[in-house]
């Protein structure tokens, strides 16, 4: 039974013509003219071969201790790194005679059937697309097909830098010299090294290059070294430079490691007239500041006698005498920063000599004085009255200022008197 008619009109020709469009299903028919009627003919629908599900399991490079991951089905989009191996199952709607993927339109690995579904694995090397080509008995191709597309994830390169002495500095005769290194990489590392050049002194200047290996602890991407350089075996003379960098290698064997370089330091071994010649400078510059401190220091007593004179014979100081007061506190305390900056230098000095053995022991007795005067100047007398005076002035008690006043009157003194024998 026949559910539509179709009315159908000549040609110039008398040919009477019908073009069905979008057929999706099966049917049937015949032709009528008249009380004639033809043979019933049927049209059958064969549908095309077609993806029904796709499902892409991505496995990271060994290098970067990652595990595969599943992907949600039908995701073909990918984003991965080189040398990440895939793997593709898809399941189609009826059997076909052959399954291809299809890369960048050129390149092709066919499918293998197993288990009902089709099956091929590559490794991402470069950015692409693909599309999956399917022929079916009767040689058809499916339409339209999908194009999906493959996107690279940069492996980053390593970071890698100094932290200790992170400077250049001078060595002396014992040839030892600490560094320490903190690296970061995405994935991992393979190598430390340690690169140096050394440049000789004296009339025919040479240059060398030597390569030493690092040991490293390594977690999470992050890497720490401490290294204990023994540079003996390089045989430095006086004037000698070692210029030095470390170079850090990441694990990535896909596209070959990536390395990251410090920024070069330098190492100097000095000679006996330059060291003489720094100690004198800083000897000098010691001097001097003993001598600035000196005079300020004298500057500030006067102000606090001055201060004090007024504070026993009027009940209560002014503003401008208690910010007076405030100030030479503040300055006072300035002194006694830069005390510690100078005693510092000076054992920097001493230990740099001694190191180096070239003080004598009645040098090093005498400098050993020079320390415990040092020491005795910043006494803790002396910052404790200058706390208390702070105190009283916070408080704004008369009695407590001037009583302040007296004991921070007598511990500068002291400390006065400290300065001067330094200087002599």
């Amino acid at each position: 039974k026949y559910t539509d008619e179709i009315p159908l009109l000549p040609d110039q020709d008398n040919l009477f013509h019908y073009r069905f469009e979008n057929i999706n299903d099966p049917f049937s028919y015949q032709i009528t003219v008249g009380k004639d009627k033809s043979a019933a003919y049927k049209v059958n629908v064969i549908d095309l071969p077609a993806v029904r599900e796709l499902q892409l399991t991505v496995t990271p490079p060994r290098y970067t201790r990652l595990g595969s991951q599943k992907l949600d089905p039908n995701v073909g989009n990918i984003s991965v790194l080189p040398g990440t191996r895939v793997d593709v199952s898809v399941a189609v709607n009826k059997p076909v005679a052959s399954a291809y993927l299809v890369f960048n339109q050129s390149d092709s690995l066919p499918l293998t059937p197993a288990s009902g579904q089709y099956q091929a694995h590559f490794t991402a090397k470069q950015p692409g697309e693909y599309f999956f080509r399917l022929q079916d008995q009767r040689g058809l191709l499916n339409a339209n097909p999908i194009v999906y597309q493959i996107k690279m994830i940069p492996d980053q390169s390593p970071t890698v830098e100094f932290t200790y002495p992170a400077r250049d500095i001078d060595i002396d005769e014992s040839m030892q010299v600490t560094l320490a290194l903190v690296g970061e990489d995405d994935y991992g590392f393979s190598r430390l090294r340690l690169l140096c050049t050394i440049y000789r002194g004296g009339p025919y200047p040479a240059r060398e290059e030597k390569t030493f290996k690092i040991s490293y602890q390594a977690k999470h991407g992050k890497l720490v070294a401490n290294y204990q350089w023994d540079l003996t075996a390089l045989n430095l003379l006086p004037e000698d430079v070692v210029v030095y960098q470390a170079e850090l290698f990441d694990n990535d064997y896909i596209s070959g490691p990536k390395s990251a370089k410090t920024p070069t330091f330098r190492l100097r071994f000095p000679s006996v007239q330059e060291i003489f010649a720094e100690a004198a400078q800083d000897q000098e510059a010691a001097e001097s500041s003993f001598e600035q401190m000196l005079d300020k220091s004298q500057e500030i007593k006067r102000s606090v006698d001055e201060i004090l004179n007024e504070a026993r014979r009027k009940p209560e100081l002014n503003w401008e005498e208690k910010q007076k007061l405030k100030q030479n506190s503040e300055e006072q305390q300035k002194i006694l920063n830069k005390l510690e900056e100078v005693k510092k230098k000076i054992d920097e000095m001493v230990d740099r000599m001694q190191r180096n053995d070239l003080l004598t022991l009645e040098t090093i007795k005498k400098y050993q004085e020079l320390q415990n005067l040092l020491d005795e100047v910043a006494t803790p007398e002396l910052k404790k009255m200058m706390k208390k005076l702070q105190d009283a002035l916070k408080n704004m008690d008369q009695r407590q200022v001037q009583k302040a006043l007296e004991d921070f009157q007598f511990s500068q003194e002291e400390f006065l008197k400290s300065i001067e024998r330094t200087i002599n």
